[in-house]
């Protein structure tokens, strides 16, 4: 069976301190940025204690019989001022290290993450939807950030100056001071039951926004095909019923913790009511003033207000380590296993030696697609596949390429298999043109010198001759730098079909995998590109599905395959003085030489 198209077992969660490890790990060549953000941080909050402990020793004076001096009144104004320009500047950088690390890291990691991604089977990528691979490269990332950026911070504004505080105040009052933390241990209780609830939502609701972002990808992507057959409604009906979902993961997520949230609020004001209480005992019984009560009552209000931001700093880690758990079971799907030795082939002949292949649908149902296949593709020769739908053309090519591997047997290029070769080193010798050709979003120099980017102008202008398309790109408005769109959306399919081809010429890779491209296209395009192929082939191995036999009827060798195995092999001659399936296939494209529309007949190019 095929090992990449498993379906991974659920994703363990990962929770607060695995993901402050995690983090810790990760940071690389930043961390000092995120030390830095951190301990300004603590500082910033120390600083911002100081106005109180003025404010206490402003009142404890004025609690005494005597007034305070114009030098102490100065001493303290001076004190708050500076503290005040002191937290701001701190602030500034404490921010810049916190949000300028953050942001470094998570680039740091998309390029992981996307180097990870290159590596994976084709197996683990075709298995997962494009929009829900979209939502962990930017809306899980971007949870990810506020983690170091945001939640942190905030956790250590709610944590500190609280602390900071509490110790000024049981200088002053112990009883007091007892009196309004004992609460806190309960709230620190809720608080815990709060993200244990809330660390099994938020992998929901991750999971219902990834699949909402999907379907937009697919609305999108598939808008066309939904225009044409009138589906609009239903298309956005799917979208609206995944937005639903989301919804009501949302509002679950707020229902289900608001009463926790009000009871750790009501845990730290019951600390304050207590306080109050026996406050109010002691002022009647004589042992403390009212300026000591009205310390407690100023100072407690101010102190304690930043551990309601607790709140924040736990939906944020929360929808962070939920963000966290789905970005590592992706880092953790295994890889193509590459050699550590790097070896080139000695020469580029193809050869499959008793291979076998399935693959594994989503009801971990293995579906054999290869069975026993054997031939061997000398180097600088034409190898061209034909069959029906179905009987394993595109999985041979696929298996050259290594974008699986075989589950019996071994695919060798020269005197090496395919696994024992670097990942660079396979693709520095392997070009392909498929129908379903893909441009990037930028210029069409840029997409034909994809292969090679060091080709110099005229490189890239040879290519393009040489594959025909040359004069229609210096008929466009901005010649060889003309924006081609996403996937070449702006260009026709014979054209995309050129500049792919003049890409392949570029990279000059000995092995050629061609999935024929003329298959779909008008006869002046097929002229153009049959003569690009021409020039592409050109003392290369080239490994051609066919589906005009027409083209490839000076082939060194045909490969028939049927229901995953090669029933027969030889030349075009050969294989029609067999009479078998080629020589059927053959006969029905013969009689397919016209076509006939209320009884006019016209030849079929």
């Amino acid at each position: 069976m095929s090992q990449d198209t498993q379906q991974a077992a659920e994703p363990a969660v990962i929770g607060t301190w695995q993901a402050v490890r995690w983090l810790w790990t990760n940071t690389g060549t930043h961390r000092n940025l995120l030390v830095q953000g951190f301990t300004l941080k603590i500082v910033e909050s120390l600083v911002a204690a100081v106005p109180l402990v003025v404010l206490i020793m402003a009142l404890d004076t004025l609690g005494s019989d005597s007034r305070p001096s114009t030098r102490q009144i100065t001493i303290w104004t001076m004190v708050m001022l500076v503290s005040m320009l002191v937290r701001y500047g701190v602030a500034y950088f404490a921010n810049i290290g916190c949000w300028i690390g953050s942001y470094r890291i998570m680039g740091d990691l998309r390029m992981q993450l996307l180097s990870h991604v290159r590596q994976l089977p084709m197996g683990y990528l075709t298995g997962h939807r494009t929009g829900d691979m979209t939502a962990t490269l930017t809306q899980d990332m971007t949870m990810i950030q506020m983690l170091p950026s945001m939640a942190v911070p905030a956790l250590i504004g709610a944590v500190v100056l609280p602390i900071a505080v509490s110790i000024s105040l049981f200088f002053i009052e112990w009883r007091m001071a007892l009196a309004m933390l004992i609460t806190l241990p309960l709230a620190i209780g809720a608080y815990s039951v709060i993200q244990g609830r809330m660390q099994k939502l938020a992998i929901v609701r991750q999971n219902a926004q990834a699949d909402a972002t999907s379907q937009i990808v697919e609305y999108v992507q598939g808008i066309a095909v939904i225009r044409a057959y009138g589906q609009t409604g239903s298309g956005l009906k799917r979208f609206r019923d995944a937005m639903e979902q989301f919804r009501k993961v949302d509002e679950s997520l707020v229902t289900r913790l608001s009463g926790l949230m009000v009871l750790f609020s009501s845990m730290i004001e019951v600390g304050v009511a207590l306080m109050l209480v026996l406050g109010t005992y002691l002022l009647f019984a004589g042992e403390i003033t009212p300026i000591v009560l009205l310390i407690f009552l100023i100072v407690s209000m101010r102190a304690f207000a930043p551990l309601h931001e607790l709140a924040t700093f736990g939906e944020i880690s929360r929808m962070a380590e939920a963000s966290l758990t789905r970005v590592n079971d992706l880092m953790e799907q295994p890889t193509l296993p590459e050699p550590e030795t790097d070896t080139v082939p000695m020469s580029f002949g193809i050869e499959f030696r008793n291979v076998s292949f399935a693959y594994t649908n989503d009801q971990q149902e293995h579906i054999p697609v290869l069975r026993n296949v054997s031939f061997n593709a000398s180097p600088q020769s034409i190898t061209a596949l034909v069959g029906p739908s179905g009987s394993g053309k595109t999985t041979i090519t696929s298996l050259i390429a290594r974008f699986w591997d075989v589950d019996q047997g071994a695919v060798r290029i020269g005197d090496q298999d395919v696994r024992e070769l670097k990942l660079e080193a396979l693709y520095d010798s392997i070009s392909m043109v498929f129908q379903d050709v893909y441009l990037f979003n930028d210029t069409i120099s840029n997409n034909i010198a994809y292969g090679r980017p060091d080709a110099t102008e005229f490189d890239i202008h040879e290519a393009a001759r040489q594959s025909r398309c040359h004069d229609f790109i210096m008929a466009l408005p901005d010649g060889y730098d003309t924006m081609v769109g996403e996937g070449g959306a702006t260009l026709s399919g014979g054209e995309r079909q050129r500049i792919s081809i003049a890409r392949a010429i570029l990279k000059d890779a000995p092995i050629i995998l061609l999935d024929e491209a003329t298959a779909s296209v008008d006869p002046i395009n097929e002229h153009l590109i049959q003569e690009a192929i021409d020039a592409l082939v050109s003392d290369k191995t080239l490994v051609i599905i066919a589906h005009r036999l027409t083209t490839i009827q000076n082939a060194d060798q045909i490969l028939v395959l049927n229901e995953g195995r090669i029933t027969e092999r030889g030349t075009h001659n050969e294989l029609l003085a067999s009479d078998g399936i080629y020589t059927r296939f053959w006969n029905e494209r013969k009689r397919e030489g016209s076509w006939s529309i209320t009884g006019t007949t016209a030849p079929v190019i």
